[in-house]
């Protein structure tokens, strides 16, 4: 794992990781999000969360579709981001079934769903390229997540940032931009 150079090696990084991640096969994505979740599911912080944020996995991500039908039926809201003018806005859910393909092909919730209202027992599952063990990430450039992240009240009570990805994706050091929202903790397998 290398060091991460500042601004410009952000976007070098990210390509990289990307790769990587892609060049795990589909039973190795499968494996390590299995286990991935496992860690999540062993959280305190998820078993006390009434609400779970949790992106829609897409492409080689790792896989949430288990973690949203779990939190589904342990009767967690679960709400799911969708983009809307240059902002994520998080809808909630009752199934897999109510996303549908959104902005880049992603799948999102309808807009007509309960929108996220902010709340302490709240665990937020976010995706990224690239995360350090000290909880920086790189996601994928258009700083959805961190202005997102950064709206919410945090306090010693939560919300909860958990950044996943497979240990592929891990650099051992990511300059941060001031904007970044650092990950209370980072789950990879």
């Amino acid at each position: 794992m290398g060091s991460a150079p500042a601004e410009g090696g952000q976007a070098l990084l990210r390509r990289e990781k990307i790769k990587l991640r892609q060049a795990l096969s589909a039973r190795q994505r499968q494996e390590k999000s299995e286990r991935i979740l496992e860690q999540v599911l062993g959280l305190p912080q998820y078993r006390k969360a009434g609400n779970i944020l949790c992106y829609a996995s897409f492409g080689a991500e790792v896989s949430t579709k288990e973690l949203i039908l779990k939190s589904l039926s342990l009767q967690k809201s679960v709400y799911c981001p969708r983009v809307e003018e240059g902002r994520i806005r998080f809808y909630r859910i009752d199934s897999p079934n109510d996303l549908s393909e959104g902005f880049r092909k992603i799948p999102e919730p309808d807009a007509k769903s309960p929108v996220y209202r902010e709340s302490p027992d709240t665990l937020v599952i976010v995706p990224g390229t690239v995360f350090d063990r000290c909880g920086h990430r790189i996601g994928y450039g258009g700083g959805y997540y961190d202005r997102f992240l950064a709206g919410l009240s945090k306090s010693s009570e939560g919300p909860f940032f958990a950044g996943v990805c497979f240990s592929c994706q891990l650099a051992e050091n990511i300059c941060p931009k001031p904007h970044d929202v650092p990950m209370d903790l980072v789950i990879f397998a």
